[in-house]
């Protein structure tokens, strides 16, 4: 079949201005027809090295793009296919969140501290990999929501054909590890190698939902149902009205239903972002497996790394470098602006008891404190803080929350929340026609708190994804889910928390002895649970009538109805919370709780926050520590 490719596109396009450099790409080029929805015969073309030109001037053009830039393969790292063909790994721009913005769920942003390498020219070029021209179902975001979304597509829609897109090279895998779990193993080069961890019960587990088995190649979707991935690019635009995903190497996809699940993108400072180039190659914005990866070599040879950030991520990151540093002899500095950890979320006497055993992890905390200035010096970081303290450290970690890229959401007609950012969803969460949100970059109405969230958590993400897929195949299910989460620093210490945990609401709290069984560690081995999400059994826990009260709280505050708040303990140092339950507490309802050292007994904060009860007084609200059997 013959085609015609105008000149004047090929100089636009490739940069090419004489006739004899045009005749020559144009019989380098292996012409095959292939089904277009730009028009065009139709005939199976194999994923071969080969440039593919269909259709007319318009898609010719966008292909040559392609061609150019050298984006077409979807498969990095030298993974397969489910057919087992060798693919090649694509080239990607050097890595500068979380994630992450990217295109995955709590998947999205890669770290600046560690560019790709690029490909030698004696290598292998990277293969265009075919794609269908649309599919039933198109997920944007290869994390956690995507592949819970997906699944429950196919159990609803068994002859669904689904794809998935993603910016990293990986098939979808669990982030929580990367920060907790895979840091305790005992031997960390192999994790690293391996990405296979050891559950505090003991059991291995790969952070990989799936592996490539699992997972169709984009081009067999022409031909069967099934999920495939498509990785290594980006959907830079959504048409609306055509029903079409465009790619960031120009091509296009269409769709019957889509989800955007691109999660976030770690945030960072303007003092790292302003940084010479030689100090930001020693930064890393931590995110995903490559972040990870990194970070374990750098311990190799480090033998000073400083923190930034006192929240979940940098305190996660501070006890597990704490141990890995006692080991090899690295010195660990935490460095934030609040009085303690995790002092946006604590109560102030909670977050200094935590921060004092963060110290006890080895890990020189200092609290009060920003980063003044920074310079480089002997081939090293030297950082200077508000309080004129310097440290001088081979690499720097930056773990100060993560945001929601709004590109796709200007280039393609949707609603960004002014306040709490991320994609404006309704009930359903979804925000257009024939367009779902879900995971870290869904903004959402909480009916029974009563105010608009954006919520970045796993256990999120599992149910949000679930949902929408329910909800793309058909079904109009309100998102009304309390998500929870959870933190271990390290396998002594550990909380689960749901609703709205903020310091500064008011707080009332029992506490009570902790036993030898009060640990992340112990708790997992006695329940067999291993990473923790909403799939926990809803019957748990009973109401003891017989139990002690042993609480722990202050002075009423007036400013909530007479129920007391939480001042500062002054003791707060030198006592022991070994277990206990913090209610978060706003207009004399509980908006939030954190069980502390106490597992499995999130359903029962979950139906004390939906029943939505008004609390006259303290003792009230103290009797509620009963029903977490916190004194059995």
């Amino acid at each position: 079949m013959a085609f015609l490719v105008r000149s004047r596109f090929l100089r636009q396009t490739l940069g090419v201005r004489d006739r004899k450099g045009i005749n020559s790409i144009i019989r380098s080029l292996e012409c095959r027809s292939y089904s277009s929805p730009h028009g065009g015969a139709s005939s199976n073309a194999s994923s071969s090295n080969t440039l593919l030109i269909v259709g007319g001037v318009a898609l010719a053009t966008t292909t040559l793009v392609a061609y150019k830039l050298n984006v077409f393969s979807p498969y990095g790292g030298g993974s397969s296919s489910k057919d087992g063909e060798k693919e090649t790994q694509s080239k990607s721009a050097p890595e500068s969140e979380s994630a992450p913005g990217g295109q995955d769920e709590a998947t999205a942003a890669d770290s600046q501290s560690h560019p790709v390498e690029e490909k030698s020219p004696d290598k292998e070029k990277p293969v265009l990999i075919d794609i269908p021209d649309s599919v039933s179902y198109l997920l944007i975001g290869g994390g956690t929501a995507s592949f819970t979304a997906a699944r429950v597509i196919l159990e609803k829609d068994p002859e669904a054909k689904v794809l998935i897109i993603t910016e990293e090279d990986f098939v979808p895998y669990m982030r929580p590890p990367l920060s907790k779990e895979l840091w305790f193993t005992d031997d960390l080069e192999k994790a690293s190698s391996s990405l296979i961890f050891k559950q505090w019960i003991g059991k291995e587990r790969s952070v990989f939902y799936k592996d490539e088995s699992f997972y169709e190649s984009p081009e067999a979707l022409k031909e069967k149902n099934g999920v495939a991935i498509l990785r290594g690019q980006k959907v830079t635009k959504i048409s609306q009205e055509e029903k079409v995903a465009v790619l960031d190497d120009g091509r296009t996809i269409g769709y019957g239903k889509l989800l955007i699940a691109t999660g976030g993108k770690p945030r960072t400072l303007p003092i790292f972002e302003k940084a010479p180039k030689e100090i930001q190659n020693k930064i890393t914005l931590f995110r995903n497996i490559n972040d990870f990866r990194h970070l374990v070599q750098v311990c190799e040879k480090a033998k000073s790394i400083a923190i930034i950030g006192g929240g979940f991520l940098g305190s996660e990151l501070a006890c597990a470098l704490g141990k890995t540093g006692a080991k090899s002899d690295i010195q660990v500095t935490q460095i934030f602006p609040e009085t303690g950890n995790m002092g946006l979320v604590f109560p102030k006497y909670l977050s200094n008891w935590t921060t004092n055993q963060v110290k006890k992890e080895g890990v020189d905390v200092l609290s009060d404190s920003t980063v003044s200035s920074i310079t480089s010096k002997d081939g090293r970081i030297l950082l200077k803080t508000s309080k004129n303290k310097e440290i001088l450290a081979d690499h720097v970690i930056v773990a100060v929350g993560i945001g929601v890229e709004n590109d796709l959401a200007a280039t393609s007609g949707l609603e960004v929340d002014s306040k709490d950012g991320g994609f404006h969803v309704n009930a359903e969460l979804q925000a257009a026609s024939n367009i779902w949100v879900a995971g870290d970059a869904a903004c959402f109405y909480d009916f029974k708190l009563g105010c608009r969230r954006r919520v970045e958590h796993h256990d999120h993400a599992v149910v949000s994804g679930r949902l929408a897929g329910e909800n793309m195949t058909g079904n109009h299910k309100r998102y009304e889910h309390q998500s929870m989460f959870w933190s271990d620093l390290g396998p002594k210490i550990g909380y689960e928390a749901i609703g709205i945990v903020d310091s500064s609401l008011k707080t009332v709290s029992v506490w009570a002895s902790a036993m030898e069984a009060d640990t992340p560690k112990a708790a997992a081995e006695s329940s067999g649970t291993g990473i923790r999400s909403e799939v926990q059994d809803e019957g748990a826990a009973v109401a003891d009538n017989t139990a002690k009260k042993e609480e722990k709280s202050d002075e009423a505050s007036s400013s909530d109805g007479g129920i007391p708040g939480q001042s500062e303990l002054e003791e707060a140092d030198e006592l022991d919370f070994g277990k206990g339950i913090v209610f978060y507490m706003k207009n004399q309802k509980v908006v939030g709780v954190i069980c502390w050292n106490i597992f499995n007994q999130i359903p029962v904060a979950r139906r004390i926050i939906d029943e939505g009860k008004v609390y006259e007084n303290a003792d009230e609200v103290y009797d509620l520590g009963k029903a977490f059997k916190i004194f059995s």
